[in-house]
């Protein structure tokens, strides 16, 4: 596969999900086949169902309630990461790792709506959070002056200096260490050489210039929940138009008072039933499958330069919790 690569087309995976799944009956369909009756909460992607698939009945075996968000894409806890030779690395950082410095961002993690985004890990357990709408965009399309290129270009030689500092201090002491400390140890040591990767990888960037756009600069905070969903939705097409990344992770969430709703989002989802919490459960979930819908409109919209098509031809697009 590596020898042909030049002829392989080029690949994508966007990954969305919330911190507290969905209302079951209202999402899952009761029959099976392709032309099974859309529930409410995926009535929104009905001009896309030719072109999904709804997965029932998987589960990691993990009974942590909302501690199960960050397992979504690996399967392993946390604090068991160290029992796995590759840690509790996600499927999204693993893909990351074989692009390399492929394009821009080997990987991009977002948040709406001050969600936290726990959904990708490195191989040393490390969490990568999501940024915002504002962030997103300056990541995407700010480019730095002359003079501030040169001041990162010296954070990069700095930075490179200090970790040759630190593993040659570190090799100094590990055979001195019992084994526990040497397993920790050897954990650290993994996490500096995974920033020596990052350096290297950003370094490659720094001087080349980012896309252009014609889209206005978000602002800091959105007044209106479906304006901010909206605006990132937009600014994660753009990330894949651009060719900036090819996988992305993004966790959705609400702000007190959207969708006139009187609770924040964490209690509907302790809905006991009550018919009150379950119509808000579901306002807030049909949201964001509407949102879903929309960025499948959008990449089906949009001509992929790099294969041909259109990039939702060539884009893997997964809803889970």
């Amino acid at each position: 596969a590596r020898a042909t690569s030049d002829t392989r087309s080029v690949k994508r995976m966007v990954v969305f999900s919330n911190a507290f799944g969905m209302y079951p009956s209202a999402f899952f369909p009761d029959e099976v086949g392709a032309d099974y009756r859309m529930p409410e909460l995926l009535q929104p992607l009905e001009r896309h169902r030719r072109d999904m698939t709804v997965f029932s009945n998987l589960d990691h075996g993990l009974n942590v309630g909302h501690a199960g968000t960050p397992t979504l894409l690996n399967g392993i806890e946390s604090k068991n990461a160290r029992y796995y030779s590759d840690g509790n690395i996600s499927v999204d950082q693993r893909a990351a790792e074989w692009l390399k410095a492929t394009t821009r961002y080997p990987s991009l993690q977002t948040s709406v709506r001050g969600a936290k985004n726990s959904l990708s890990w490195t191989r040393n357990a490390v969490n990568l959070h999501g940024i915002g709408c504002k962030q997103l965009y300056d990541k995407l399309f700010l480019n730095l002056d002359k003079e501030g290129r040169a001041q990162q270009d010296q954070r990069y030689e700095q930075e490179a200096s200090i970790l040759d500092v630190v593993l040659v201090q570190a090799k100094t002491v590990h055979d001195k260490l019992g084994k526990n400390d040497q397993h920790k140890l050897d954990e650290y040591l993994n996490s500096v050489r995974s920033l020596e990767k990052r350096f290297a990888q950003e370094s490659q960037w720094l001087h080349k210039n980012k896309p252009q756009t014609q889209l206005p600069v978000p602002l800091d905070r959105f007044e209106i929940i479906g304006d901010e969903y909206d605006a990132h939705m937009e600014l994660l097409a753009l990330a894949l138009q651009t060719d900036s990344t090819r996988i992305i992770t993004t966790d959705f969430g609400m702000q007190p008072g959207d969708h006139n709703l009187s609770l924040i989002y964490h209690a509907y989802s302790h809905h006991g039933e009550l018919p009150d919490l379950v119509n808000g459960l579901i306002t807030i979930e049909k949201h964001q499958m509407e949102c879903v819908a929309r960025f499948l409109d959008r990449l089906k919209e949009t001509e992929d330069s790099l294969n041909g098509g259109t990039l939702l031809d060539h884009t893997l697009v997964l809803f889970g919790c």
